[in-house]
């Protein structure tokens, strides 16, 4: 499923990955990333469906294995420096300029909203009702990729808020990649920094440009920071006005699962939530 002499975008699309075809199940390439002024070569030959190569990066003078693992209209790499054995910690996820431009075109995902509180008996209930204090509020879609192929998943990729839940108010980025697996990562200011230094907030806007615009509309029209709400403790938000049916996540995606074990709250404990909606 390789692209050849296809641009893949890496990095937030401040670096890109040009794979050329070799002889004898070869593979070589060229790479540079603007934002940390690296710019190399990369050669590599096919292992069953993994591609394991090497790279040399020109701007200083480093070298170590990589491996490519592609799927539809993208690819997953895991790399290190030099060639003893160890994990390889560094990660590449690379999109393929043409299939960024099918995700700009599609405008077709629809953008729910999940405003919970714990009742009398701690369990977690919805709450779409104005001047109610939600202590989680999730905003964002389901998506599926691979469909048709053995590979096929459909994931959350959304906005999540742990409001009352922590000391401090969290916010996060929920992201499902093109294996299945989650990622996530705290929102700090229009970053959201996972494993391997990859933005998750660049990738989410970078694919999935109009919902991630319609989220923060929608965060904006139904939340709001009251000052009679703020304490010492940390910084509320309260539903600003009814949430309508229509917006509502079990709506949108009646008995979907939102998973949200992997998202930290503000001391680093996870929400330990999963959501049926």
């Amino acid at each position: 499923m390789i692209s050849y002499n296809k641009k893949y975008f890496i990095n937030n699309s401040l670096g890109y990955v040009l794979f050329t075809e070799g002889i004898s199940e070869t593979v070589n390439a060229i790479y540079e990333i603007e934002k940390n002024h690296e710019n190399g070569v990369i050669h590599g030959k096919w292992d069953g469906s993994v591609l394991k190569a090497v790279f040399h990066n020109k701007g200083n003078n480093t070298s170590g294995n990589m491996e490519f693992v592609f799927s539809d209209g993208g690819f997953e790499a895991k790399w290190k420096q030099g060639f003893e054995l160890g994990p390889m910690k560094g990660k590449w996820i690379g999109v393929a300029e043409d299939y960024i431009g099918e995700e700009k075109a599609n405008t077709t995902r629809d953008i729910g909203i999940y405003s919970g509180i714990f009742d009398d008996d701690e369990e977690l209930c919805q709450e779409f009702n104005a001047d109610e204090k939600p202590v989680i509020i999730v905003i964002g879609f389901f998506d599926t990729h691979l469909e048709g192929t053995d590979e096929e998943w459909e994931g959350f990729v959304g906005y999540i808020v742990t409001n009352t839940m922590d000391e401090f108010r969290t916010e996060s980025v929920l992201f499902m990649n093109r294996k299945g697996e989650i990622q996530s990562a705290h929102d700090m200011g229009g970053e959201a920094i996972c494993e391997g230094d990859f933005d998750l907030v660049g990738y989410f806007n970078e694919l999935y440009p109009n919902e991630w615009s319609r989220i923060q509309e929608l965060m904006w029209e139904y939340f709001e920071l009251r000052e009679e709400d703020q304490d010492t403790d940390g910084l509320h938000l309260t539903i600003a006005k009814d949430i309508p049916e229509e917006l509502q996540m079990s709506t949108l995606y009646p008995d979907s699962i939102i998973d949200l074990e992997e998202v930290s709250m503000h001391n680093g404990i996870s929400v330990g939530l999963v959501i049926n909606t």
